[in-house]
């Protein structure tokens, strides 16, 4: 009697269940196939809003996996019966996205993958995709003073109607970039279709293209990214493939605690293509706890492989004893919390002379209202900038390759950073930069506790985006103008890395204070320098407490030190150990 109960009371409580949902779900009550709610791969279909239903199933019950057969998955814009053009994960928490190898092939203006508000999220084996490039392809057939006339390859089909946002030059016969090549952004009249595949594009202002290079015209910089992560925690992504995206593969904003393994950024096999993404292989700002990036690989972007970063926002107004109003350069957002501590920073070095306490924040279009602690510094100017201390992630970035791609490899803007055992090959950039920027791109933060150790760069800073340096610390102020004070940097170690190539300098140090430079290999340095630190081999300015240390440096004219010591540096700064 008892049994036959039990028997009875299990088969109403799974009808109970069952019934409770409007859809259909797997005999796994934590498994959500996206095929139960009409995405099937390889159809043709524009499967958007079968996978959001999916979606919004797993939003419903934490704990779920949400799972796609292998094949092609689609979003499509154009398909009139749904208003939907991007796969939301608002508010989503402790789910995995087992993609099986599937990939999502889109097209137009959408956006395969928005978090927002997420916790405890994961994807895992799939790959992203367009139909049609956000770029094209072509030889440059001739130059006459601002226009250009440029043959573009069948595989990237153009009527005249794509709009022209930047314009790159590559080499023909390796497709990769061409050192010292030019580009432009932005300062381009529409194109024009002056014959089947030829487009005349008129330039704003006269850069010097070379007839017969390729020419990679993007029709789209940024906007659309792979991955957007807004205010989460917890997110990794494992085993994705980023074929292309017109922006960033993964954009992150005021997230926590990150990870990313086998993230391959690929120009994808068997193509014509020339570029994977066309912005940042990955961008993240404002973010707290850490970012790991491991066994990756970036290659082919329209720029860099990582950025890590915050914002300083600029200070417009003191209000009372303890308010500031601030805002960014450009206009983002970088709203700090209460508890947050904020360092007032003089825009003209970059030098922190005092920090508050934030006792609460708020933001009206680009002005941000911020209330203190205590009361506002009395050194404090209009103009200065406040960095978020608070807001300064751990960084772990190892076993990664960047190769062939517009601008730098990794953009380190935080503190507490550790960079080895990557590979960087053909960046038109350096290789890394440790940065802070109060000027016009005002990112924060100046760094601390960055070590960058065991990497090996080839061929690096040899084309556009040119640095001082292929490993390069620095701080930019107004116009891009190096700051000039020691110690906006601090506690750096640079050690076993081996650096080809580049056509400045190996290593570039300014703005620092207590740098280890030691057993580095350097050389085929300074192939065509184009500032006076590009001359040698290591060149330090307006930094102290630099140790150099047993590094092995091959081509040095005789009796060169090695290393050359710049303006700025007090006396007994640098100090050399065998």
């Amino acid at each position: 009697m008892r049994s036959s109960l039990l028997i009875q009371f299990q088969f109403i409580t799974i009808l109970s269940l069952l019934c409770c949902h409007n859809s259909p779900i797997t005999a796994e009550a934590l498994d959500v196939h996206v095929s139960m709610f009409g995405a099937i791969p390889d159809d043709g279909l524009d499967d958007c809003l079968a996978i959001q239903k999916a979606i919004d199933r797993c939003a419903s019950q934490p704990g779920c996996r949400l799972i796609f057969d292998k094949g092609q998955y689609e979003i499509q814009e154009e398909n009139p019966e749904s208003e939907i053009k991007h796969l939301s994960f608002e508010g989503v928490k402790d789910l995995q996205v087992i993609g099986n190898g599937m990939e999502l092939l889109c097209s137009g203006q959408v956006y395969p993958f928005s978090l927002a508000h997420c916790k405890g999220i994961s994807f895992e084996n799939l790959s992203i995709d367009w139909k049609r490039v956000p770029w094209s392809v072509g030889e440059i057939r001739s130059v006459s003073g601002t226009e250009l006339i440029i043959a573009v390859e069948p595989d990237f089909p153009v009527d005249g109607t794509e709009p022209a946002v930047a314009i790159n030059e590559f080499e023909p016969a390796t497709r990769l970039p061409k050192a010292g090549g030019q580009e432009i952004y932005y300062d381009i009249e529409q194109p024009v279709l002056a014959g089947p595949q030829t487009l005349k594009i008129t330039l704003k202002k006269p850069v010097p293209f070379a007839p017969g290079s390729l020419a990679v015209i993007r029709h789209r910089v940024y906007g659309l990214n792979a991955f957007v992560i807004q205010d989460c925690a917890g997110v990794a992504i494992h085993d994705v493939t980023i074929f292309c995206t017109p922006g960033m593969g993964v954009f992150s904003d005021s997230s926590r605690d990150l990870s990313l393994d086998r993230v391959r950024v690929l120009v994808r096999p068997g193509t014509r293509r020339a570029m994977s993404t066309t912005a940042d292989a990955t961008h993240f700002i404002s973010s707290r706890g850490s970012i790991r990036i491991e066994n990756s690989i970036f290659e082919g972007m329209g720029d860099d492989a990582v950025n890590v970063h915050g914002f300083y926002l600029r200070m417009t107004e003191l209000i009372g004893e303890k308010t500031v109003a601030a805002r960014h350069t450009n206009g983002f957002h970088a709203v700090p919390r209460k508890g947050d501590i904020l360092e007032f920073t003089s825009a003209d070095s970059v030098m922190c002379y005092a920090t508050r306490t934030v006792e609460s924040a708020t933001v009206d279009g680009p002005i941000h209202r911020i209330t203190l602690a205590d009361p506002i510094p009395t050194e404090a100017r209009i103009g200065d900038v406040l960095g978020n201390a608070s807001s300064v992630p751990k960084l772990e970035i190892r076993n990664c390759i960047v190769r062939n791609n517009r601008a730098r490899g990794f953009l380190v803007q935080t503190r507490g950073a550790l960079i080895e055992h990557n590979r960087f090959e053909g960046c038109t950039g350096g290789g890394i930069f440790v940065t802070c920027d109060s000027g016009y791109w005002s990112e924060s933060i100046a760094t601390r506790d960055v070590m960058i150790r065991e990497n090996q760069f080839t061929g690096c800073n040899m084309g556009v985006a040119l640095a001082e340096g292929v490993i390069s610390i620095f701080a930019h102020v107004k116009d891009f103008h190096q700051a000039q004070l020691p110690g906006v940097h601090r506690n750096l170690r640079i050690e076993n890395n081996q650096i080809d190539g580049g056509f400045n300098s190996g290593i570039f140090i300014s703005a620092s204070d207590g740098v280890l430079v030691s057993h580095n290999q350097i050389k085929n340095f300074s192939q065509s320098p184009t500032c006076e630190a590009g001359k040698f081999p290591i060149y330090i300015q307006a930094s102290t407490r630099v140790t150099l240390r047993n590094n092995q440096i091959q081509g040095l004219p005789e009796n060169s030190p090695g290393y050359e010591i710049g303006s700025g540096c007090p006396e007994g700064s640098v100090k050399l150990e065998p």
